[in-house]
């Protein structure tokens, strides 16, 4: 099961930036932003919920408040804020699909750098 939630999670993230480009044209970026976030915290609450997690305790939800303001806030107002400003030749379909690879491949790069520069840290 975790491997197929893993999946639907990657799947359903590889849509969000194309997804987010073509909603900033009309939208308010910070609109946006915070409703990609809206939209991904209710299906993970109700996950929670339906599988009776318990809450973290106090030192944890800190460490969570610290992490929600990169995840939750950073990066899909940013984001939206930086799709919104493409220049014309990036907007072509082939352009804006390189500079998304790109910038993926950025992300990944340094989500596995900071995991490889704290080896002895592991989630209780």
């Amino acid at each position: 099961m975790p491997v197929v939630l893993g999946l639907l999670g990657v799947l359903g993230f590889s849509f969000t930036l194309p997804a987010t480009r073509v909603a900033v044209d009309g939208l308010d970026p910070v609109f946006v932003g915070l409703g990609r976030a809206a939209v991904a915290a209710l299906p993970a609450a109700a996950l929670l919920l339906f599988w009776g997690e318990r809450l973290p305790d106090r030192r944890t939800l800190g460490r969570l408040a610290l992490v929600a303001l990169g995840v939750v806030f950073g990066f899909p107002l940013l984001s939206a804020f930086a799709l919104r400003e493409l220049t014309a030749a990036m907007r072509r379909f082939d352009g804006f699909v390189r500079e998304l690879a790109r910038f993926n491949e950025r992300l990944g790069g340094s989500t596995h750098g900071h995991a490889a520069h704290r080896p002895a840290r592991h989630p209780r």
